[in-house]
């Protein structure tokens, strides 16, 4: 497993590449751009052997040196967590879409929200007025989903990364 590392020599998992992966020169420009929104790692740096980092997997194939089951769904791990992205909110009460809608609403003040919180807003609208089953209203979800791909958890916030991913699965499966 190969990745590229902070400046502190921290490996990045989002863009580490299998054995089988990353003699591409494609799949190193994929892993390389994954990489560009952080500021303390050199996007044009050399990637490192990351073998024997258990936690670390693919950003093509999803593969890893350790293969596990899901905690949850009991389903094998294609990478190194221990629950698969999709299962690591899945509790007794799944946020409903009008929930995951709030949820942005009540975040007025991150940056990376300036757009969604208005398309979510219009949807709340829908959903008032009785129109959540319509086209337009899966229309407006996607808008929603579009505009909230940099919302990440701050040291600021009160809302958690598992929060946030659960919001964006909701959004996306009622979208569908």
């Amino acid at each position: 497993m190969m990745t590229l590392v902070t400046d502190q020599g921290t490996a990045i998992s989002d863009a580490a590449l299998c054995n089988k992966c990353y003699p591409n020169s494609k799949n190193k420009m994929y892993a390389r751009a994954m990489v560009l929104h952080t500021d303390d790692v050199d996007s044009n740096g050399s990637f490192v052997d990351c073998s024997e980092n258990e936690a670390i997997y693919c950003c093509i194939c999803g593969t890893t040196a350790v293969n596990r089951d899901c905690k949850k769904c009991k389903s094998q791990l294609a990478c190194g967590r221990d629950v698969h992205r999709t299962c690591e909110f899945i509790e007794d009460k799944i946020m409903t879409v009008e929930e995951a809608l709030k949820l942005i609403v009540k975040n007025k003040g991150i940056a990376s929200l300036n757009y969604a919180i208005g398309y979510a807003e219009f949807a709340l609208q829908l959903i008032f007025h009785g129109e959540h089953n319509t086209q337009g209203f899966k229309t407006q979800l996607l808008y929603v989903l579009n505009n909230m791909t940099h919302w990440k958890q701050t040291k600021l916030s009160t809302i958690t990364a598992a929060e946030i991913r659960e919001c964006r699965a909701v959004l996306k499966k009622a979208s569908l």
